[in-house]
């Protein structure tokens, strides 16, 4: 399915999906993908229209605040509803500057490890900015049990989410580190890649009983809206990027945030198999033997299919168990400008279908 073609014919994704899908299945390590876009995000915005969009020089929005009247109704309806720009990321002394980086524990016994951030020297939370802050700050992790944790994000210890929240789900080598780099460009988005802590919560909470069901929707909540609390005075929109392998959880996930925008990015299922198979992804090493070997590859491409066909299936079930379905883009999507113009309209104009 195509977006823009009617929320009425949302659910069709599934048809098209597990069609694809199986045409995967036969090929899936073997075909050479086609049709990527090779450019950087710097290429990208010198062909898009979305260029002055993204990128607001500092003497522009300065020039804005002195004249808001000037300013689209809608544009400044959407500030007032998802905080003033100039807001300060807010929270207790004790908590304002610690993001949850996994769950451990069992039973009773459960706490959520914090990992120390400076925001003074990190604006943002994505792939590279990780690794700095494991590298210099790695050391500095404190604990909290799962209730005290709980309670904190719900008292606002750690600070007060930015307005809208987008959550996006993928399949993988489908356009999301492109789209965070157009994003990032917008001093106005916090931008979150790939938060392992998201998959550590079925790892740790693992049961289909009613009370851990609950709990687990709880947790998931707590945790993206810590994960949303701004780094900077400018930031009023986070956009979290969670990894493949946690949209398996997708149902859960949008249930327990019913207000936030949520997406999923997928790609020809041909395609995404054969760049895995090419280049391994971080969550195969552990699951594969390393040996180039007749038995490895073999393991490899089940393990590629059966990643394709979980994620096909969780979007299936995402989409006909939401009130609001999440919107489904395709990678070209991604480079063609739509889903970050889908972003920017529900961010700061009035939502667009």
């Amino acid at each position: 399915m195509v977006c823009g073609e009617g929320s009425g014919r949302r659910k069709a994704i599934g048809v098209s999906v597990a069609s694809a899908l199986l045409t995967a299945i036969t090929v899936a390590g073997t075909l050479l993908y086609y049709g990527q876009f090779d450019g950087t995000a710097d290429d990208w915005l010198r062909l898009s229209p979305l260029r002055g969009k993204l990128q607001q020089p500092k003497q522009q929005q300065q020039k804005q605040q002195l004249q808001p009247q000037q300013q689209p109704q809608q544009l400044r309806q959407a500030q007032h509803n998802s905080g003033s720009a100039s807001r300060k990321p807010s929270g207790s002394r004790r908590l304002q500057d610690w993001y949850p980086s996994t769950l451990s524990g069992s039973g009773k016994d459960i706490v959520v490890e914090l990992q120390h951030v400076n925001r003074l020297e990190h604006t943002q939370l994505l792939k590279p900015d990780k690794k700095a802050i494991h590298r210099t700050e790695g050391s500095r992790i404190r604990k909290l049990p799962l209730k005290e944790f709980l309670n904190a994000v719900e008292t606002g210890s750690f600070g007060e989410p930015a307005g809208p929240i987008f959550i996006g789900f993928k399949v993988g080598r489908c356009g999301s580190t492109l789209l965070d780099n157009m994003l990032i460009r917008d001093p106005r988005f916090l931008l979150v890649a790939e938060p392992s802590v998201i998959f550590s919560v079925r790892t740790i909470l693992d049961g289909d009983d009613q009370e851990t069901v609950a709990l687990r929707l709880q947790v998931y909540r707590a945790i993206v809206t810590l994960l949303a609390v701004p780094m900077t005075h400018e930031q009023t929109v986070a956009v979290l990027d969670l990894n493949s392998r946690s949209s398996r959880f997708a149902r859960e996930i949008v249930g327990s945030l019913p207000t936030a925008h949520h997406f999923f990015l997928w790609r020809n299922p041909v395609e995404v198999a054969d760049s895995f198979f090419g280049k391994r992804a971080g969550w195969m090493s552990g699951l594969v033997s390393m040996t180039p070997d007749a038995f490895s590859e073999k393991q490899r491409r089940l393990l590629i299919r059966n990643h394709l066909e979980s994620t096909a299936t969780s979007i299936d079930e995402a989409v006909a168990a939401s009130i609001n379905p999440p919107m489904v883009f395709w990678y070209q999507q991604v480079v063609d400008g739509l889903v970050p113009q889908w972003i920017l309209n529900n961010s700061f104009q009035a939502p667009q279908p």
